[in-house]
């Protein structure tokens, strides 16, 4: 599942790279993804249906109009449900400066991405720990340890936080002693040197011959969320990456697969 998915993400990423000519950020609302799947589901086989059901929290009930056709009818009223979908796609970012910034690049920031700007305290470990806590209290259902921080060793100039970043406990070594250079092993027994933390997880990794790059699966905190990292080949790069995907769709409405 977690290949398919993070497959087809990238799939996606080229189809709007493509007819959109920009390199954006891309968010899908979670309703519209509810949506897109009730109606995948009423194409699918009936085993497949069932589990896609189960998944949406739909009643499945039968309704018989004849003695050789059949047709289920799904109904998806479980408000729960819905309010995890709508969870998906929805995130808030800010900058915390010690610096005075310029007015365009704060209007730039706000009007186009949505990230707002917030002053902290440029050496007090206790007083930027308060500013992000209180940013942090209008998120919903993102709670934030107070100690989630650790001290800089110089004076704290620019900070970017993203709600993805506190809901999905994505954590990176913000002191670099904590960093270290090590050998990482690939499922072919390939050695490459990375920049690892003190704590390692164990990682999903993958080499595409065909998409030409190293692709790491990782494992959110929140339950069935992957993220992927991946790495081109050398004289290679991510939009090359993306370019070689291709996207094909086939829709039988006469025996409703998808």
């Amino acid at each position: 599942m977690a290949d398919a998915i993070n497959k087809f993400t990238l799939k996606l990423v080229k189809f709007l790279l493509d007819n959109d000519g920009k390199i954006n950020s891309v968010s899908v609302s979670g309703f519209v993804a509810y949506l897109i799947l009730f109606l995948v589901n009423s194409g699918l086989p009936h085993q497949q249906s069932l589990k896609l059901s189960r998944l949406l929290n739909c009643n499945v009930t039968y309704f018989e109009f004849s003695y050789l056709t059949s047709l289920l009818d799904y109904e998806c009223t479980d408000n729960f449900q819905m309010d995890e979908f709508s969870k998906i796609g929805i995130a808030k970012s800010v900058i915390f400066t010690s610096k005075l910034l310029v007015e365009t690049f704060r209007q730039t920031a706000l009007e186009h991405y949505e990230i707002e700007t917030q002053p902290i305290d440029s050496k007090n470990y206790y007083n930027q720990l308060t500013a992000v806590y209180e940013w942090s209290q209008i998120l919903k259902d993102t709670p934030l340890k107070k100690n989630w921080m650790t001290p800089f060793n110089k004076d704290l100039i620019l900070l970017f936080i993203s709600e993805y970043f506190i809901r999905f406990q994505w954590r990176t070594p913000l002191n670099h002693r904590f960093t270290t250079r090590s050998e990482f092993i690939g499922i072919n027994g390939d050695a490459f040197q990375i920049e690892t933390m003190r704590v390692i997880d164990y990682m999903r990794y993958m080499d595409d011959p065909e998409e030409k790059a190293r692709i790491v699966f990782v494992h959110l905190a929140q339950s069935d969320t992957f993220a992927v990292v991946v790495i081109p080949y050398e004289n290679s790069d991510v939009l090359d990456v993306v370019k070689r995907m291709s996207v094909i769709i086939n829709l039988n409405l006469d025996q409703k697969t998808v």
